[in-house]
């Protein structure tokens, strides 16, 4: 059991907490498509928040974790820095880590050389159905990407003053560059979710479905939006 602790940012940008926080998330829930056919089991930060579990030990009490992955997010004018660590929740000692660099203009190799580090060092052979779907985005447009990343990140920690207006600023953004971003749909789905949860406008529950359906029915939103629609029909 592998517990995604919340990523360290070098910074104070909300944009780039944001960003760090999707990331992060968007990993675990790449990593946590291997569990049908690999011995792994994925605890996303959500979680590992709720358990109150701050590092490797404290998740290994709190959730059974034998191991924990943080990463740690940089950015210069024109790069994105990301140091990953497994360490054992057991020992608390580094298993493995490394640093990846990529241009803040393509949040994609970012992505891909993470995933591709730690599932090596978490030595999981992959077959070629997975290693394709690994290879999928849902978008073309780097900018788009990076504006779902962020508003992944906002959805993720909604609890923060204007975290959701701040999503939906930023995942408009994205459907604005791409229409058939049918996962950028799921998190705005999610969203306007959050919003109805808060504010119980009943209007946010017509958006978050309408949302929901159209990632769905654009068929490249992966589980995002089957998820999305289980969100919706379990608490309407």
């Amino acid at each position: 059991r592998l517990a995604v602790l919340s990523p360290l940012v070098d910074g104070t940008s909300p944009e780039l907490t944001a960003f760090a926080d999707g990331l992060s998330a968007t990993l675990a829930t790449r990593l946590s498509a291997l569990s049908q056919n690999h011995d792994l089991r994925i605890i996303d930060s959500t979680r590992v928040e709720r358990a109150r579990a701050a590092d490797p030990t404290q998740a290994m009490n709190a959730l059974g974790a034998n191991l924990a992955l943080q990463l740690e997010v940089q950015q210069s004018t024109q790069m994105n820095r990301v140091v990953w660590t497994l360490t054992s929740a057991q020992t608390g000692q580094a298993l493995a880590s490394q640093t990846l660099t990529a241009p803040v203009s393509d949040p994609f190799s970012l992505q891909d050389q993470v995933a591709d580090g730690i599932i090596q060092a978490l030595r999981i052979n992959l077959r070629s159905d997975e290693r394709a779907a690994l290879a999928v985005h849902g978008t073309l447009i780097p900018a788009a990407e990076d504006y779902y990343l962020q508003g992944k990140g906002y959805v993720e920690n909604s609890k923060r003053p204007d975290a959701i207006d701040n999503a939906l600023q930023v995942l408009n953004r994205a459907i604005d560059l791409d229409p058939n971003f049918g996962r950028a749909y799921a998190e705005r789905g999610r969203a306007y979710w959050v919003d109805y949860s808060t504010t119980k406008q009943t209007a946010w529950v017509d958006k978050a479905r309408n949302d929901c359906s159209k990632a769905v029915s654009l068929g490249n939103a992966g589980a995002d939006g089957h998820m999305c629609m289980g969100l919706i029909d379990a608490g309407a």
